[in-house]
């Protein structure tokens, strides 16, 4: 499309002068020359539509007429509800006036003029901070809240200085206070662990809870229970009561053993006479047997179990974890009792083809069935 030539037209204080680059979408800027002298590229639609009408001192004339009007308006002295003019503010370098004002509470901010005739700021800040959320010898539980801080947490509430009745003062925020989070200082919790520590004292010792046997209590919540197993801990009651714990570490391994794969490491243990550690723990993978003298590893894998494509990446973690620490794994198929003897059969034939006679022999291990 071809656009009337423009040369020599005048646009508000523009005068058009010479076509210059091309846009991309095939319009053009053109050179201009202001009546204050300066010359400047302009694009041809905002010429023609009267959008740009000078080099840009048509605007900070504006301003600056705008800023006498604010002077003559404004007064040192003159009051704006909080905040009273002190002078006039020429850190702030801008085309809007700022006037430095002293607020009531004694805060010092600065504030555009138009803004002070218009209402739209009438303190430094403090009035929000007052009004809105104004919490003052209003009670929380044990708290009471004394005054707002300049501090604020890290999600932007007003910090509030509290007294507790226990003579304390802390520091939490009104969104914590109103929601009730927060009641006291610590002391209301410290109070109520140890009334239930009392009470425990006289309610459960002699209690059975799954395989745990309360034997006596420490402190506070926590007791003294003895597993079936033999193994003891300290456990809060409530965990108790609420079935949270009902058996120790080793017990809770155990059960998630197989009953095949316990079959399996039972078989070994008496076949070579040596302790096979159940449920291995390596980082954060468990792996079904281990035999500490020989460094080896035991994967009893059911088809079931680890056929889905979770247990094979979680198998190949496994593989890597026991390259990195220097180990011997080995997996065996079991997925039934008539696997066993083959799966018995392939760790020994292991056993056979990586360890030597004297090897097998100076761990302790049984060696004449295997050779």
């Amino acid at each position: 499309m071809r656009y009337p030539d423009i040369t020599n037209y005048r646009f508000g204080r523009l005068v058009a002068l010479s076509k210059d680059k091309r846009t991309k979408y095939g319009g053009y800027y053109w050179k201009c020359k202001c009546d204050c002298g300066k010359e400047t590229v302009v694009l041809r639609n905002s010429l023609t539509s009267g959008a740009t009408r000078s080099c840009g001192c048509l605007g900070r004339e504006a301003s600056i007429k705008n800023g006498k009007a604010n002077i003559k308006n404004i007064k040192e002295g003159t009051r704006f509800e909080k905040l009273v003019v002190m002078k006039r503010d020429n850190s702030i370098q801008k085309n809007i006036v700022y006037w430095s004002c002293k607020c009531d509470c004694g805060g010092i901010c600065s504030v555009a003029g138009w803004k002070l005739r218009k209402r739209y700021v009438i303190s430094c800040g403090c009035t929000k901070r007052y009004v809105h959320n104004n919490i003052t010898q209003q009670r929380f539980g044990k708290l009471v809240a004394i005054k707002p801080l300049r501090e604020k947490s890290r999600t932007g509430s007003i910090l509030w200085e509290c007294i507790c009745d226990c003579g304390n003062t802390v520091k939490y925020s009104s969104v914590h206070l109103k929601a009730k989070g927060v009641k006291s200082c610590g002391c209301l919790q410290k109070e109520i662990i140890k009334k239930i520590g009392k009470n425990n004292l006289k309610s459960i010792q002699g209690r059975i809870f799954g395989k745990w046997k309360v034997v006596s209590h420490i402190k506070y919540g926590y007791w003294l229970c003895r597993c079936e197993c033999g193994k003891e801990a300290n456990i809060l009651k409530i965990n108790l009561v609420s079935r949270k714990s009902t058996q120790c570490d080793s017990c809770r391994l155990a059960s998630r053993t197989s009953k095949i794969s316990i079959r399996l490491l039972n078989n070994i243990e008496k076949v070579l006479q040596i302790q096979v550690v159940r449920e291995h723990k390596i980082e954060n993978r468990y792996f079904d047997g281990y035999i500490p003298q020989l460094g080896l590893l035991i994967e009893s894998d059911g088809s079931y179990w680890h056929s889905s494509n979770i247990a094979k990446k979680i198998d190949k973690e496994k593989d890597k974890l026991a390259k990195q620490k220097g180990l011997d794994l080995i997996r065996v198929q079991n997925d039934s009792e008539k696997d066993i003897e083959k799966a018995t059969k392939k760790i020994f034939k292991y056993l056979y083809n990586n360890y030597s006679k004297s090897f097998l022999q100076e761990n302790g291990i049984k060696y004449e069935f295997i050779y």
